[in-house]
């Protein structure tokens, strides 16, 4: 089918939504039944039954005829199944090609909302790197490269503002051509809600370099990065290094460094292995349907739609656990794809929660729902992590 889209076979794609079909729609017994179906809708107060139905409506158009036939679809066609109802819903009654492929396999985050967000997707006003500017090493400018690792949807402001960017490091595994690539994100959190302003993607020779490179970024806005560094593969060398240069803001477990007074590497940074690293996907996972934060990064937003349960184990206590992955890492078919860009995105709303306890950066949340507002509060009461 795939290849079909692509124009690589003799063969025309085809696929036909549920919502273009005529007979997809139910009408209303009353304009009351109607005002309440839209209230619902508007306030999200049945969200996890009929899932986000506000993005629904924004991505296909739907009327809401259409949602009500959508909604009594999942009441009396997708109960009882081996699966969640609306992830019946989907694989019965797909909204667009990606969908009918990606949910079946066990899709991570939500499919809809990961689409809507593509889509939105713009491209970054610059794309190059960075370079000091002369011998000092104190401070930087831009360059212009079509492939640069760098990528920028918005310039930092000259105006000071405390705490005011994020990122997490996915750090580069393997080398180049057989592992994944150094990656991470940028979040700016002054908007409400933060939004992600850069990203650096790419691969460098030794784990200097790649410092260097973290370290410009953080002369470049305004030496006031909170970074996240995942301690896997190349992380902990680049934790020692970014120690050494002595005035880089690294996220640290402040609880470990109270009881040993002392700033050692292993405390600096995020285990993404085993179960914390279920915990940051499921936070990010809880971001993205809530759409708590911006990106523009459409690479970010395509990977999300390829990451997957793959697998499952029992934990020590005898609790199930998932595997996670993209599609192809999966399945072992020796088609490279990687995670780095999911990780990476994780860290950083990780590392801003984290912050959020910090300091009183919860202004942002004055105007959220209460749905939104209760999750946020009961994921705050989970969080063990402070800021400095």
């Amino acid at each position: 089918y795939w290849q079909a889209k692509r124009g690589e076979n003799e063969f025309t794609a085809g696929f036909f939504a549920w919502w273009e079909s005529p007979r997809h729609t139910l009408a209303f017994k009353s304009e009351r039944e109607k005002d309440e179906l839209l209230e619902t809708v508007a306030s999200h107060s049945l969200v996890d039954k009929y899932g986000n139905e506000e993005v629904e409506r924004g991505l296909y158009n739907l009327t809401p005829e259409q949602l009500n036939w959508r909604r009594w679809y999942i009441r009396n066609k997708c109960q009882g199944r081996l699966i969640k109802p609306l992830d019946y819903f989907k694989q019965e009654m797909p909204g667009n090609d990606e969908e009918a492929f990606v949910s079946t396999s066990g899709s991570v985050f939500e499919t809809n909302i990961v689409r809507l967000q593509e889509k939105r997707s713009v491209e970054p006003i610059f794309r190059g790197g960075l370079r000091y500017e002369d011998e000092t090493k104190k401070r930087v400018k831009l360059y212009s490269d079509p492939n640069g690792e760098l990528r920028l949807w918005e310039y930092p402001d000259t105006e000071p503002f405390e705490n005011e960017f994020c990122a997490g490091v996915d750090t580069m595994q393997g080398g180049k051509g057989t592992g994944d690539p150094h990656s991470l994100h940028i979040m700016n959190r002054r908007y409400k809600p933060p939004r992600i302003v850069a990203a650096w993607h790419g691969f460098t020779q030794t784990t200097g370099a790649f410092t260097e490179n973290l370290y410009m970024l953080h002369l470049y806005f305004k030496r006031d990065i909170m970074y996240y560094i995942e301690r896997a593969g190349w992380g902990v060398s680049i934790i020692n290094e970014a120690l050494a240069k002595g005035n880089m803001r690294l996220m640290y477990d402040r609880e470990e460094f109270r009881r040993t007074k002392k700033m050692q590497p292993e405390i600096v940074g995020c285990n993404t292995t085993g179960e914390y690293k279920n915990i940051l996907i499921s936070d990010l996972r809880d971001a993205i349907s809530d759409v708590r934060f911006e990106c523009f990064d459409k690479d970010f937003w395509l990977e999300c739609l390829i990451f997957i349960f793959y697998s499952s184990y029992l934990n020590a206590s005898g609790e199930r656990r998932f595997k996670m992955g993209t599609i192809r890492k999966a399945s072992k078919s020796g088609q490279r794809t990687f995670d780095d860009r999911v990780i990476d995105m994780a860290l950083t709303w990780k590392c801003h929660e984290i912050m959020n306890i910090g300091w009183s950066c919860r202004e942002s949340s004055k105007n959220e729902p209460e749905w939104a507002k209760k999750r946020r509060q009961d994921k705050e009461k989970e969080l063990s992590w402070m800021a400095t």
